[in-house]
């Protein structure tokens, strides 16, 4: 099994985006997902205790960038109107 995370830290938004790279994953349906990347992003830092993470899910279509430039499309964000700091999802 080879696991391996890249991880690129952007100081301006205050973020890491990661790959998470996986040989294999058995899923409970007995079918197997070879090869496969995950990526995600994360913002501002974690508390003490560890309990301020707050998850966003995409659209099957969508990426791991919910808030920010995206670096290939040049696009914003699909939700930097609600992700960022002093907006609802505070970061």
């Amino acid at each position: 099994m080879s696991d391996r995370i890249s991880i690129l830290e952007d100081s301006i938004l205050e973020c890491s985006i990661a790959q998470f790279s996986h040989t294999e994953c058995k899923l409970d349906s007995g079918f197997k997902l070879n090869d496969f990347k995950v990526a995600f992003k994360t913002f501002g830092k974690l508390n003490n205790k560890k309990n301020n993470a707050i998850l966003v899910c995409h659209a099957l279509t969508g990426d791991q960038y919910v808030t920010g430039l995206n670096p290939i499309t040049k696009k914003d964000g699909w939700w930097s109107r609600m992700v960022g700091p002093n907006k609802p999802i505070d970061t």
